[in-house]
């Protein structure tokens, strides 16, 4: 039989933690799980500061890149013992379904004079398909049988064709969040006999998407001042002679897919000759500009 003794310790050991301590210990891991939190929600917000400055960065670069080499080839022409023969207006103009007694009017109908190879319209508003007060630019080469040429859409640009890009910023489609900096393509046949420009025989205008995440697009063209032969940019709707352009200036303003910021911005940003209007979605954001000189033929 156990003694009143025994059963008093046997007891002391099966006693659990009293109310105090218990509270004492729901505190301490409260404390603890709060600062894991702190600790995640500020990784979190780091890695999403980084990711929305990287996609940026990517953005912008990649922006310059497709902008630059194509407007490096505005006005290329693949044999330099040939002369230059771009055509007209009305030599532009092309059916899309193909059939030759119904002229498909576009954009490109009426935007390059004769033997002009770049044109661009300053903040369109417009145009459906792009966002109101960016800049548009269309740029047109011809191609070459031994050195590859392409043009935005991958297509190979040979000696008989001249390629037809136009550059903008669209409008959101479809699932799509950001704006996007998009190319649309079409190739025009020339014949180097007659010095005729005519649509290929099924035409087709692709249109590509880029590079995701670029809000707006500002261009200045750089005309030859034919008093002072000085360089001098003007915005599209400035220019004189768009045969005498001579350089390029572009900006594009790269954003990320998220709200990365904290804060709003206060302030828009500035492209050139454009000042943005102050965002609201807390993205992150950056401007990249690029001067691209041009083979002039005209000089």
């Amino acid at each position: 039989m156990l003694s009143q003794q025994s059963i008093n310790k046997h007891f002391k050991a099966e006693q659990g933690f009293s109310l105090i301590e218990l509270m004492i210990a729901m505190t301490l891991g409260l404390l603890l799980l709060t600062g894991v939190i702190q600790i995640f929600l500020s990784s979190k917000q780091a890695y999403g500061t980084v990711s929305g400055a990287s996609q940026t960065l990517d953005s912008g670069r990649l922006s310059m890149h497709f902008l630059s080499g194509s407007i490096s080839k505005a006005g290329y022409w693949g044999d330099v013992n040939e002369a230059r023969f771009y055509g007209s207006d009305t030599a532009l103009t092309f059916n899309h379904s193909g059939a030759s007694n119904a002229p498909y009017s576009d954009s490109y109908n009426g935007v390059f004079a004769e033997d002009v190879y770049i044109f661009g319209t300053d903040n369109d508003n417009t145009d459906a398909n792009v966002i109101d007060g960016t800049d548009q630019i269309w740029i047109r080469f011809n191609g070459h049988d031994t050195l590859p040429l392409t043009n935005c859409a991958g297509d190979a640009v040979n000696s008989n064709l001249i390629a037809v890009e136009r550059y903008y910023i669209s409008e959101l489609n479809g699932n799509e969040r950001v704006p996007s900096l998009v190319c649309e393509t079409t190739l025009m046949s020339i014949d180097k006999v007659t010095g005729t420009v005519s649509a290929l025989a099924n035409p087709v205008i692709d249109t590509q998407i880029l590079i995701s995440g670029v809000d707006n697009l500002q261009v200045l063209f750089g005309q030859r001042s034919p008093d002072n032969n000085e360089l001098q940019y003007f915005i599209a709707s400035d220019v004189t002679d768009w045969s005498l352009i001579q350089g390029v200036r572009v900006a594009a303003l790269a954003s990320s897919a998220d709200a990365v910021n904290s804060v709003s911005r206060t302030s828009g940003y500035d492209l050139l000759n454009e000042t943005t209007n102050i965002p609201t979605d807390k993205r992150a954001r950056r401007v990249f500009e690029r001067t691209i000189a041009l083979r002039n033929p005209n000089y």
